[in-house]
């Protein structure tokens, strides 16, 4: 039997000067309830570990966290804190990991008197102990929230009261700070482990948390918008980003938008895309929702143009097992519409809602292998995913080979993906997933083609983009000196590198920034990047959604995740099966930069990958290695770098 650890953290009573607090020891037994039931509709073994204002101590938290050693593979792990949240001054070690300069802080019970605040680092550090053995992931599931102000990267005003304390004028020293000594050291500069976890803020880290009274009891606004949601039935299998965009429709009319949570994962995982909630099954596709604004009394669903969604447009609303249509009526060029729906939508609930992104329709020719019964077959489920034509004017050709059904690029001998098996007993069967697979080529080429031809914004008016090729790459430490690629202009070639008689793939570095100069746009624009492969993926998971606000002058690259830790050299390759397989030496990707003046969610430009074909014919081993006037809400703009990468040797 599985378990739920709980360890819950809710200070309300502070030792020493600082104001306190009326709702985090009630948001603190609140929290822990619904992971009671959780557990128990679940059929998980709760055991939880509760600190309440003078237990909460400084040493008393950091003890705490040893409730989570007894969690196995398969565990879910919830650390919640709620209290005063602050900032005090990084060390001259950690300052390369802090923007600001500034180490965000969980305030205990006696920070301000006998002890000093648990930074971020420190909290970070603790759940790595929590959640490896031995410095190996231990395979449990680990969810911190934090209902604090500047809690934003830590990974509370009366209507509104902040969860907020000074900072701590005493400085605090990297030898004074749990678990520094096993921190990884580059040079002079030290960072923290990080263990897989996912983290849910009550805040950005440079915003304040707030509490009010519900019903004349004093409740942190995040937790009781967060505990409202869970219990909404409809959150079966959501992912973490989705929680969240659920989060922030119901808080955002209670604080009046001056509060924004956020979440982060931190380890192995990329990005809050990837993981269900809890760690429990995830729902494919259901990515946006629909729900009653109380303010504006429409009925929303947070999606826009951006998503290709438009006025008429029909949506597809899940009402518990019934599937409904609703109408959009109003559209804007952000992430969010207004819909028409009849009477059986409950203002109280929030229903799943699932959006088709467009497809280019590919223009196809039938090959000389294709028999006239599956022709018949693939022309009667084709819904407008592909038009066939003469052989003269297609670009593509859908052919039959060894009972497999393929597809190629008119010229080219590799097919554009795996091809699909034509068992006699389940032709049709077939034949529909591989109309599916040829929707998602049309609908990487749409996504590759995808921009916002009407925007205001320009991507290389308001960023400086820095796409740089490393030649003589050793390692992190000893990267070569870089050469700079031009993002403007012919598409570059990246090629391989002879060294010593061996073949070195390219490595490259990408970052971007806000421009001091000369700043087009005053607000926060909120940025991704997204890479197109060969195996017509699309993933973001290289560069999460990022809020750029207007005064930050810190660069950010694309990363990917190694062992726990980000890295930022990212090194580039043609698939062996490409090169070993079809004697490819020259594939083309791309980079997408996609930059918005509202916040959004890149889950549903995201496609997995298809599968390599391998050759039919010989035997060869795989390698080694709308149209009316609507009012203006947002705007959004895309900016391609596509780039060969090539290996000299195959060509």
């Amino acid at each position: 039997m599985s378990s739920l650890y709980a360890f819950l953290v809710g200070i309300n009573q502070y030792d020493g000067e600082i104001r306190n607090l009326q709702g985090c020891e009630y948001d603190s037994r609140s929290v822990r309830k619904f992971l009671r039931h959780f557990a128990s509709v679940n059929e998980l073994d709760f055991k939880a570990h509760m600190l309440l204002d003078d237990e909460a101590t400084r040493s008393g938290v950091i003890k705490g966290f040893t409730h989570f050693r007894p969690a196995k593979p398969g565990d879910i792990c919830v650390f919640y804190f709620s209290g005063h949240g602050s900032e005090v001054e990084a060390p001259p070690e950690l300052q390369h990991l802090q923007a600001d300069g500034k180490l965000q802080t969980l305030v205990c019970h006696n920070s301000r008197t006998t002890a000093q605040d648990l930074t971020d680092k420190e909290v970070s550090h603790l759940i790595w102990e929590a959640t490896t053995e031995d410095g190996l992931d231990k395979g449990v599931h680990f969810l911190a929230i934090f209902d604090s102000c500047h809690s934003g990267s830590v990974s509370r005003n009366t209507s509104l009261t902040p969860r907020l304390t000074p900072g701590n004028n005493s400085i605090i020293a990297l030898k004074s700070m749990y678990g520094h000594n096993q921190f990884t050291r580059s040079g002079q500069q030290v960072s923290p482990r990080v263990g897989r976890h996912v983290a849910l803020s009550a805040s950005r880290s440079y915003e304040l948390a707030y509490e009010k009274r519900y019903k004349g009891i004093p409740r942190g606004v995040f937790t009781t918008t967060l505990l409202e949601t869970l219990e909404q039935e409809t959150l079966h299998g959501v992912t973490y980003d989705q929680l969240m965009m659920l989060i922030h429709t119901r808080l955002h009319p209670e604080v009046q938008y001056i509060q924004h949570p956020v979440v982060e994962v931190g380890g192995a995982w990329a990005q809050p895309s990837e993981v269900p909630l809890f760690g429990r099954r995830k729902n494919e596709g259901l990515s946006y929702y629909m729900w009653f604004d109380q303010q504006t009394r429409k009925w929303l669903v947070n999606a826009g143009k951006m998503q290709g969604l438009a006025v008429g447009q029909q949506l597809t609303v899940f009402q518990g097992d019934k599937k409904r249509q609703v109408a959009i009526r109003q559209a804007d060029d952000i992430g969010q519409v207004e819909v028409v729906t009849e009477h059986w939508a409950n203002p109280q609930e929030i229903y799943p809602v699932v959006l088709q992104l467009e497809a280019e329709k590919l223009v196809v020719a039938w090959g000389s292998g294709i028999n006239h019964e599956i022709e018949a077959i693939l022309t009667s489920i084709n819904d407008d995913v592909f038009v066939p034509v003469t052989q003269a004017s297609a670009a593509y050709i859908i052919d039959q080979k060894n009972q497999q059904l393929l597809i190629y690029s008119v010229g080219s001998a590799r097919p554009l993906f795996e091809g699909i098996d034509l068992s006699p007993d389940h032709l049709k069967d077939g034949c529909s997933l591989f109309v599916a697979k040829l929707e998602q080529v049309g609908r990487w080429i749409y996504l590759w083609k995808k921009g916002n031809p009407d925007s205001a914004l320009r991507v290389l008016d308001e960023f400086d983009i820095s796409l740089q090729a490393y030649p003589d790459f050793i390692n992190e430490q000893n990267p070569g000196a870089p050469v700079n690629i031009p993002v403007v202009g012919e598409i570059p070639v990246l090629s391989y590198a002879n060294k010593g008689g061996k073949w070195e793939k390219p490595v490259i570095s990408l970052s971007i920034q806000r421009k001091s100069d000369a700043l087009i746009y005053q607000g926060s624009l909120w940025v991704t990047i997204l890479f197109f492969n060969e195996k017509y993926g699309v993933t973001a998971q290289h560069f999460p959604v990022q809020e750029f606000r207007a005064d930050d002058q810190m660069p950010i690259g694309i990363f990917y995740v190694s062992r726990g830790r980000k890295r930022f050299f990212i090194p580039l390759y043609i698939p062996d099966e490409i090169i070993h397989d079809w004697g490819e030496a020259t594939i083309k990707n791309q980079f997408k930069i996609i930059i918005s003046s509202q916040p959004f969610s890149a889950g549903n430009w995201e496609l997995p990958d298809l599968s390599v074909a391998k050759p039919y014919d010989r035997d060869i081993s795989r390698g080694l290695g709308g149209e009316e006037e609507e009012e203006w809400k947002g705007d959004w703009a895309a900016y391609g770098i596509p780039f060969f990468i090539n290996h000299p040797k195959h060509g």
